[in-house]
């Protein structure tokens, strides 16, 4: 940072009282070797005009030899009145002692930011004490900032015998100042102890200031159009010599601003102070292999800041110098907070918005306002900051984003998603896999990388030969929380994304092990179309992988390994007894009340031996039937036509039966002696007689009447 001097400054005050009629004049003063007498010769030499507008700063000097002083004089509108009711202009006037500046250089803008604000109470004391204020020292880095073409060519068009004004210039007096400061840095420091300029002038009065910006030149001055190179007449040789050597050291202004201001030696606009500026600037010289002085953060601050004003007042060739002195600043060592402030000024000044404008002459400025502000790495942080600047990222910023260093590989990828095409292979194909895999999880979620670099991984799995595919997957939970987060309410979609993902990572089908290792419980929301991609690939072994995977969730849950196993035992079914429809019907003798003609837990081996379940009466009996059959028959049939037909089936099997067994029994099989309930009891397939309806009861439904006469015989022991 600047270091600051202490400055002796004498001052003089210009004004009226409030609510006179008295003329303007000296109303106060300081005491010191300048005495009104003194300020009243300054007063009367430094006449400029009435300007149109306030406030108006003048350059000037008084003496020579040790009695040399810089002179600075500013006039603005106080907020007093006289008696007319006419608003008052106070003028101040202030003198610092040349010897003061000859050890410690200071520039125009900084004496006048540390004076501006002194003796600005309308109420004046009088006649005072000098003023005892700090000035910070001359930086050479924030006006070579500001050194373009136009004060190149006006410093040395002052070596010339003409004065000098600017016209067709919009800036205010403060900016003008600055003007006025960089070209005064281009010559020697000596030279400012003869050296008058202004921020306006009158073409009406007669004045002896030799640059001024005004309305347009007097007779006999040289115009220079604001923006513009002055036009240096062939006659002045040592302007053009000056001008050229200027130029020529254009890529080192800061040493040369330096090397110009370390000489104190007084210099007139004669023939002799030309020759001795035009000698002190052919002997600067950068010598190869010199290091630069570090770059001052407020240096680069300010040099973003003329960016932005040049910009924004559309003068694109004024850019010129800012930009090289960033183009350097670039390579220095800025800490982070630092960078931080610099990217608060590209946000608060819109600098970065207007850089992004189609202009190609911006191409290298928004390079190294980048470099400056978001480098030398940019990282996810700096590359949110800047879209957070840009509603839409055009693609010459993306473009220009992408070719910076990169701080990890998840802001390559958030650049290249939005190029595509080379540069998006080129982002995606040299990385290894575990490293594109925690780009794509990294926060905040970008859904054009997760999408990006899903495609690339089934890529890679699709060689079979990338075993770090899988691994790097299960770290970040086979990215199906940032699918959720890339593909909102869609899990179909989803689901489809992860069993490709988990193909190209196991295989197309999955074992218990890596479904394991893929699904553990207990889910956590959003993980569903992961289990059910898992489900998928596992095929006929689901229901094993999932039951293993919960067995694994129990253990961990600290549950113990005995009541671990017996819950795996009651998740597994007993396996169905598959009996053929050609064997016999297997003959029970224990459980009366299982169903004729069924499995035990298989299907019915027979429609109609089926009927034994029912235990309906009657036509609810029938109907159901009809139910059942309803799919073996025509489909023309009516309900009617149906039960008709169930009535005959039943009473031509009946029929059959007693046909067959009516004349012999089962040896094989003791009937059971039948207990008197209230309702019908039904006996065994394997038990019935000839005398026995299929199932205890009569076609129509009603009990048989045969039941006495079976127990007569049962008892009786007749076969």
């Amino acid at each position: 940072m600047s270091r600051d001097v202490r400055l002796r400054v004498e001052w003089a005050v210009e004004g009226k009282q409030p609510g006179s009629n008295d003329e303007y004049g000296l109303i106060a003063c300081s005491r010191g070797p300048l005495n009104r007498a003194s300020f009243a010769e300054v007063r009367a030499e430094y006449v400029t005009g009435t300007p149109r507008q306030l406030p108006q700063i003048t350059l000037g000097w008084v003496g020579a030899g040790d009695n040399a002083r810089l002179m600075l004089i500013i006039r603005r509108w106080s907020d007093q009145a006289d008696r007319s009711g006419r608003g008052i202009a106070a003028t101040r006037y202030f003198s610092v002692p040349y010897r003061q500046l000859a050890e410690h250089r200071v520039s125009y803008e900084g004496l006048y930011r540390a004076l501006d604000q002194c003796l600005t109470d309308p109420a004046y004391p009088g006649d005072g004490e000098l003023l005892d204020v700090a000035v910070p020292i001359l930086n050479p880095a924030e006006l070579a900032l500001r050194v373009d073409r136009t004060a190149m060519s006006v410093a040395a068009l002052l070596l010339s015998d003409q004065h000098v004004c600017i016209v067709g210039d919009p800036l205010s007096a403060e900016q003008r100042l600055r003007f006025l400061d960089v070209v005064a840095a281009l010559l020697p420091y000596g030279l400012r102890v003869k050296l008058r300029a202004s921020t306006w002038t009158s073409v009406a009065v007669n004045h002896t200031i030799r640059l001024s910006f005004a309305d347009a030149a007097p007779a006999g001055a040289r115009s220079v159009v604001w923006g513009e190179k002055a036009a240096i007449p062939g006659r002045f040789h040592a302007a053009h010599s000056y001008y050229e050597h200027l130029a020529g050291s254009a890529p080192h202004l800061t040493e040369l601003i330096d090397w110009l201001a370390a000489d104190p030696e007084q210099r007139a606009f004669n023939a002799q102070g030309r020759d001795g500026a035009l000698t002190r600037l052919a002997e600067f010289e950068v010598r190869p292999g010199t290091r630069r002085r570090p770059i001052h953060r407020s240096s680069v601050e300010q040099a973003l800041r003329e960016c932005a004003e040049h910009l924004t007042g559309g003068e694109l060739a004024h850019l010129e110098n800012p930009v090289a002195f960033l183009r350097e600043a670039a390579d220095n060592d800025f800490a982070a907070g630092e960078r931080a402030a610099f990217q608060e000024i590209v946000k608060e000044s819109g600098l970065l918005v207007q850089l992004c404008q189609t202009d190609v002459r911006l191409k290298e400025p928004r390079k190294v306002v980048l470099d400056v502000a978001y480098g030398p790495a940019l990282t996810m942080a700096g590359l949110q900051h800047v879209i957070g600047q840009i509603e839409v990222p055009s693609r010459r910023l993306l473009h220009t984003l992408y070719a910076m260093p990169a701080h990890e590989l998840a802001v390559s990828l958030y650049l290249a998603s939005r190029l595509g095409g080379a540069d998006l292979f080129r982002a995606l194909d040299k990385p290894p896999t575990p490293e594109v895999v925690r780009a794509a999880g990294r926060q905040p979620i970008d859904a054009q990388v997760v999408l990006a670099v899903h495609e690339e991984l089934v890529r890679r799995g699709e060689s079979r030969s990338d075993t770090d595919l899988a691994p790097a997957l299960r770290d970040v939970g086979h990215l199906a929380a940032p699918l959720a987060v890339a593909l909102p309410h869609r899990p179909e979609l989803q689901q489809d994304k992860l069993r490709k993902l988990l193909s190209a990572a196991y295989g197309p089908a999955l074992g218990v092990r890596d479904f394991t290792g893929i699904v553990r419980f207990p889910l956590k929301p959003g993980q569903g179309p992961l289990l059910a991609a898992a489900l998928d690939l596992a095929g006929q072994d689901s229901g094993e992988a999932v039951r293993a995977a919960v067995s694994d969730y129990l253990r961990a849950e600290g549950l113990a390994k005995a009541e671990v196993a017996r819950l795996e035992a009651a998740m597994r079914a007993p396996e169905p007894v598959v009996v053929s429809p050609e064997s016999p019907p297997i003959r029970r003798t224990t459980s009366p009340v299982h169903s004729f003609g069924k499995t035990s837990g298989g299907p019915p081996l027979n429609p109609i031996m089926s009927l034994q379940e029912d235990r309906e009466p009657g036509e609810g009996r029938a109907r159901r039937l009809g139910g059942r059959l309803r799919g073996w028959l025509p489909h023309t049939l009516s309900g009617w036509t149906v039960f008709v037909l169930i009535v005959l089936i039943l009473f031509a099997v009946t029929v059959a039966l007693v046909i067959l067994f009516g004349d012999r029994g089962d040896p094989a099989v003791t009937p059971p002696v039948e207990t008197q309930t209230s309702q019908p009891q039904y006996t065994p397939a394997a038990t019935f007689s000839a005398q026995d309806s299929p199932d205890g009861v009569t076609p129509s439904g009603k009990p048989s009447d045969k039941k006495d006469s079976k127990k007569k015989d049962s008892d009786s022991g007749d076969p």
